[in-house]
């Protein structure tokens, strides 16, 4: 088993996708009727799209070109087992690696001095955070 991040666009879809999604008309899949939605894909190609009014992706089309058709959908619980994490599972990381804390440089536990008050419009006693750089906009 391979556990990675889902990408940020998980959906395959163009940010805003569903938003400029027309819709076609409607259709059966599998018994059951859905309707079908025109849209852009994530490489901006023409997609069609057949969802049931409860959000079940039942067909996606791309030109002449059918991506995936349901077969058969059945409504019902799942059985928590599934969602269970194999008892031999093993977590390893690949790629890149975070620094390791003993390479990490030391903070300063010690707390900040007091701004005297010519330097500060804030009340006596209030402490100056560390000076942080200023990000270009």
């Amino acid at each position: 088993m391979i556990e990675t991040a889902a990408p940020d666009n998980v959906t395959g879809m163009p940010d805003g996708a569903a938003a400029a999604a027309v819709r076609h008309g409607t259709d059966e899949v599998a018994g059951l009727p859905c309707t079908e939605w025109d849209m852009r894909d994530a490489a901006y190609e023409a997609a069609r799209l057949c969802l049931t009014d409860d959000g079940v992706l039942l067909r996606a089309r791309a030109g002449e070109r059918t991506l995936l058709s349901a077969e058969t959908v059945v409504y019902g619980p799942l059985d928590a087992g599934l969602f269970q994490v194999p008892a031999d599972y093993a977590r390893r990381t690949m790629g890149p690696r975070a620094p390791s804390s003993q390479s990490a440089s030391p903070q300063s536990a010690s707390p900040q001095p007091a701004a005297p008050q010519s330097a500060s419009p804030r009340a006596a006693g209030s402490q100056l955070a560390s000076p942080q750089p200023a990000t270009p906009k």
